[in-house]
C-alpha cells in the first residue's frame, strides 16, 4: 500500500511538473502587435520588380510602389505588365507625380496638372492610385492643400522621427531613405525596425535601386534588403502596404454615373453619383484639355458600342463628359 501510494505521488509530482513546463514554455499567451513597417518603392525603377520584388514575394511581403507615370515603359523603368504583376500579387501602386519635378517650383495650375495626370493615367490601367510619395520630398503647406484634393496621403522624403502613431489618420505622412549615408546600412535599418516594434508604431522604409552591389547614391545591395526582410520576420513585426494602413485598398469600380456598362474605347476616370470613388469611363480618342475662361476645361465623349473604333466610326455615341477640373464630371445628353 505504502509502495503505491509512493508511486502514485511519484506520478503526480510530474504531472505537476510536466504541466507546469508546458504552460510557462509551449503555451505561453500571444503577445499584441508590434507597430508595423512598410516596405515602399519610389520612382519604379526596373531593379525593383527583378531584384526586391522576388525576395519579397518569396517571403509573403507586400509593398507599396509609387509610381512616375511619364516613366512607365521607358528605359531603367517598369513596364505596365511589371505593374500588373505587382499589383496582382498584392502591392499597392501609388503615384509619384507626373514628371517627377519639384512641388515647390511650380505653380498652383502645374501642380494640379501633375497630380491629376499620373492619378488618371495610373487608374485608367486599373491601378486605384490613392497614396502619393513628394518628388524630392520637396512639399510645403501650399502643396499640401492642393496634392491633398487629389490623393488620400502625401508622403514626405524624411521625418524628424522614425516612426508615426497608429492609428495613421493624418494626410501628410513620414518616409525614411532605406539608403542612408551610413556604413552599416542594415545595423542602422534594423534600429528603425526596432524602434517601431517597441514604440508600437508605423514606420515606412523607402527605396530607389536595389543591386547586386549596393554602393552607390540612392541604392541598397540585394544582400542588405534580403537582410532587411528576414530581421523583420524574425522579429515577428507585421508589414503592410500604405493603403492597408490607412484602410483604402479597394480598388475603383468600372462603370459611368451610377451603373452604365460595356464601353469600349480608352479608359478615362470621372467621379460618380456615390462620390466615394473615381469611376471608369471610356473615351473615344483622347481627352481634350481646352483652354477657357477659367484655365482649362476637360471633355471627352463616350460610347457604349462595343465595335472597333476605325474610320471616324464611333458606334453609338451616349453623349459626352466634361469637367473644370478634372475631378467632378458632369454627363451631357
Amino acid at each position: 500500500m505504502k509502495k503505491a501510494q509512493a508511486t502514485l505521488a511519484l506520478v503526480l509530482a510530474f504531472a505537476m511538473l510536466f504541466s507546469a513546463l508546458t504552460q510557462s514554455v509551449c503555451f505561453a499567451a500571444p503577445t499584441t502587435s508590434h507597430g508595423i513597417v512598410t516596405i515602399a518603392f519610389d520612382d519604379g525603377t526596373v531593379n525593383q520588380y527583378e531584384n526586391a520584388f522576388p525576395l519579397m514575394r518569396d517571403r509573403g511581403i507586400t509593398g507599396t510602389f509609387y509610381i512616375v507615370s511619364d516613366f512607365i515603359d521607358t528605359e531603367w523603368f517598369m513596364t505596365l505588365s511589371m505593374l500588373q504583376t505587382l499589383q496582382a500579387n498584392g502591392n499597392e501602386i501609388g503615384s509619384h507625380s507626373k514628371s517627377h519635378v519639384h512641388f515647390t517650383e511650380l505653380s498652383d495650375a502645374e501642380i494640379r496638372e501633375e497630380c491629376l495626370t499620373s492619378r488618371t493615367v495610373l487608374q485608367s490601367h486599373g491601378f486605384p492610385a490613392v497614396n502619393f510619395a513628394y518628388p524630392y520630398g520637396d512639399r510645403d503647406e501650399r502643396t499640401d492643400a492642393i496634392v491633398e484634393e487629389y490623393y488620400q496621403s502625401g508622403r514626405t522624403a524624411w521625418g524628424e522621427s522614425w516612426t508615426m502613431p497608429l492609428p495613421m489618420n493624418e494626410f501628410l505622412i513620414t518616409g525614411i531613405p532605406g539608403e542612408p549615408d551610413e556604413a552599416e546600412v542594415l545595423a542602422y535599418l534594423k534600429q528603425i525596425v526596432d524602434y517601431a516594434y517597441t514604440q508600437n508604431e508605423w514606420t515606412i522604409i523607402y527605396f530607389h535601386n536595389i543591386i547586386p552591389d549596393g554602393n552607390e547614391e540612392y541604392t541598397i545591395s540585394t544582400q542588405n534588403f534580403e537582410g532587411l526582410l528576414d530581421y523583420i520576420l524574425s522579429l515577428g513585426i507585421p508589414t503592410a502596404t500604405v493603403g492597408e494602413v490607412l484602410g483604402n485598398t479597394e480598388t475603383p469600380p468600372s462603370g459611368l454615373f451610377g451603373g452604365l456598362t460595356g464601353y469600349s474605347g480608352n479608359p478615362v476616370i470621372a467621379t460618380g453619383n456615390d462620390g466615394d470613388w473615381n469611376q471608369r469611363i471610356y473615351e473615344i480618342g483622347n481627352v481634350l484639355y481646352e483652354p477657357s475662361d477659367l484655365g482649362k476645361e476637360y471633355k471627352t465623349w463616350y460610347t457604349a458600342s462595343d465595335n472597333t473604333l476605325d474610320d471616324g466610326y464611333t458606334g453609338p455615341s451616349i453623349g459626352y463628359a466634361h469637367s473644370s477640373d478634372g475631378i467632378s464630371w458632369t454627363q451631357q445628353e
